[in-house]
């Protein structure tokens, strides 16, 4: 059996098979929301029928159709940080007679 053929593929080989960096598919590895994979020997493997059943699954009939694993990270949140109390360090005027 050739390695082209081999059930398991290392990273770049997976990323090949699924048409994407290797470093986007590290970045699932460490994220979630990625292919599940395996450690053989301290070496990071997939199965080739799991990475395409994990294709399989992000099938889309439309763009505006949504994914609870999309390997797109929310935005950041922006909003201001809220204020905090100082009770802890001088007395709270409702804690006051």
């Amino acid at each position: 059996m050739h390695d082209d053929e081999s059930a398991y593929l290392n990273t770049s080989q997976a990323a090949h098979h699924l048409k994407m960096s290797p470093k986007a598919l590290e970045r699932l590895r460490v994220l979630g929301g990625g292919p599940v994979f395996r450690k053989h020997g301290g070496h990071v493997v997939y199965k080739r029928t799991e990475l395409d059943e994990w294709s399989d699954s992000r099938r889309r009939n439309t763009t505006q159709e949504p994914h609870p694993s999309s390997d797109i990270d929310p935005p950041p949140d922006t909003s201001p940080p809220k204020p905090r109390s100082l009770c802890h360090l001088t007395p709270c005027a409702e804690t006051s007679p």
